[in-house]
């Protein structure tokens, strides 16, 4: 007899035996016991939740003469003849059979009564698939169907359906098997298959599944196949080309420490091990989800099914890494996904979203700034650890000179009143910490948000300069109302300003002369000049 693979052994046969889906299984017993049954249906979801299964069973339920509880009962005549191919029930794939003639010959036919039971069901896959003439047919057939006609259709994009079609459908919504519930029927059906697989394998696979029984029982048919009656962790690891959970939380730590180098190298290992680097990237997305969700809640349901010493490592990493540069992380890692996919080299899109990660100086968005500030804190806080004294307000002096430089004050004299800095040197100090190009970049980000107006404003000058305790943002020539509207908002940009250096330092509008014409070659030069220097090093005569 020909090999069947798992998940068509292992198909649910009747409602008892569906995995998930209770609201959805309840529901159509309920139909069933009252014989409310609708003439046509919708089963939408993702791949591998049972849709076509429950179909199946569904269109038996109905036609059974003697249900118990809403499920077929599996032995009456009707049900017995309804276990194999049946004239009652007719399968159509959509996307193979997805012209107007498929769907003429449904409506030339439906007019038969069935043969065995009480109705004809037809059960169309992937209906999306079907073409806009055959969508139109198939709507004149579900507007007048006789009164033993019954329509499930099924499908994974259910926005490409019309709403024509979704307006007389019960729609019925298949939600993703939650992981605790495939680890649970995979670990049953391999027991039974006489198989000894670790634990970390069978949650590996469930994992992989992303939330589709189908799926996690493809892969464990594959690992049979592999490794026979007995599979371990490692092998699991190498069949599906995914990477051990210590090399994730490797990589994370060289993430959090912005060790370029250590990225470098663990991105080639990962060549070097044959390990697929689209497959990794999803694997690290799911890793830095549990981060993010076990730093906002760590007795999540989510976590009950991980060792405890899986999720005190998660938290401790997420600890050490910080919200800012987990969303970060997140961020760039999903929207890498669809380039990865249609890049001729994934290695190089892997390697470059991982830099990113790991140079936040790159972005000019809120979030990658407060991660440059919480990476500069953590890195003070080292320093302070390892006894290094940081002290940004005066250069340190050794106690002796201390010591000789205070004079003595003599018994019953007026003690001196010593002067303190002056709070504008500490402030030009303090705000000459961020170079003027990204300060600038840094003040329109945060304009832009506060106040749109002032922006469309500011967006125009040529850039600000801070020095001496005093901002001065230059317009070009033909700007006069913008200057003049950013004058009125003076305190507005200061506030801002004061928000990104620490200290509120004076604003100065200012209106630039008319460019004067040069040459390409000038002006290249000049650009040149700029980039390497920096605007505010450099003068040009």
């Amino acid at each position: 007899m020909a090999y069947k693979a798992l998940y068509r052994v292992f198909r649910p046969s009747d409602f008892s035996q569906v995995v998930g889906q209770r609201l959805i299984i309840k529901t159509l017993r309920a139909q069933v016991q009252s014989g409310r049954i609708a003439h046509a249906y919708l089963f939408t979801g993702p791949r591998g939740t049972g849709k076509t299964s429950v179909a199946k069973i569904f269109a038996r339920a109905i036609n059974c003469s003697d249900p118990v509880d809403g499920d077929l009962c599996g032995k009456c005549p009707t049900c017995l003849a309804l276990a194999s191919e049946s004239m009652d029930i007719i399968e159509m794939d959509a996307a193979s059979n997805n012209g107007v003639d498929e769907v003429r010959s449904i409506r030339d036919n439906i007019v038969f009564p069935p043969q065995e039971g009480k109705y004809k069901v037809y059960i169309i896959d992937e209906v999306h698939m079907l073409s806009g003439g055959a969508f139109n047919a198939l709507l004149k057939t579900l507007e007048e169907p006789p009164e033993h006609a019954v329509f499930i259709l099924a499908t994974t994009e259910v926005h490409k359906l019309p709403a024509t079609i979704l307006s007389r459908c019960q729609r019925f919504n298949f939600k993703n098997i939650e992981l605790e519930e495939i680890r649970s029927h995979l670990s049953d059906i391999l027991v039974k298959q006489g198989v000894r697989i670790d634990d970390d394998a069978v949650d590996l696979l469930a994992r992989t599944a992303e939330g589709g029984l189908r799926d996690a029982l493809s892969l464990a048919d594959m690992c049979i196949s592999y490794c026979g009656d007995e599979i371990s962790y490692d092998d699991v690891i190498n069949i599906l080309g995914t990477a051990d959970k210590n090399f994730i939380f490797d990589i994370c730590d060289h993430l959090i420490a912005r060790d370029r180098s250590g990225i470098i190298k663990d991105v080639a290992q990962l060549a070097v091990d044959g390990r697929d680097p689209g497959v990794f990237l999803k694997d690290l997305i799911a890793h830095i989800s549990d981060l993010i969700a076990v730093s906002a809640a760590p007795d999540s349901i989510r976590f009950a099914t991980m060792g405890k010493e899986h999720v005190d490592r998660l938290a401790r990493q997420a600890r050490s890494a910080g919200g800012e540069l987990l969303l970060r992380a997140i961020e760039i890692l999903t929207g890498s996904e669809s380039v990865l996919r249609a890049s001729t080299r994934p290695r190089v899109v892997l390697e470059t979203s991982l830099l990113r990660i790991c140079s936040p100086c790159l972005e000019s968005d809120n979030v990658a700034l407060m991660d440059r500030i919480n990476y500069l804190e953590s890195e003070l806080e080292r320093l302070k650890k390892s006894g290094v004294t940081v002290n940004s307000n005066a250069v340190p002096q050794t106690e002796a000179a201390k010591t000789k430089a205070e004079p003595v004050a003599k018994r019953g004299s007026i003690p001196e009143v010593k002067k303190e800095a002056r709070p504008e040197a500490q402030e030009v100090k303090q705000m000459k910490s961020m170079p003027n190009g990204e300060l600038w970049d840094a003040l329109l980000v945060r304009i832009r948000k506060s106040n749109p107006l002032l922006y469309s404003a500011v967006k125009e000058a040529r850039g600000g300069v801070l020095a001496g305790g005093t901002y001065t943002i230059t317009f070009g020539a033909g700007n006069d109302s913008k200057a003049a509207f950013a004058r009125k908002k003076q305190d507005v940009i200061a506030m801002e300003l004061s928000a990104l250096v620490g200290m509120k330092p004076g604003v100065i509008i200012e209106n630039g002369a008319a460019p004067v014409k040069k040459n390409d070659d000038d002006d290249d030069f000049r650009q040149r000049a700029i980039d390497l220097f920096g605007e505010e090093n450099i003068r040009f005569n």
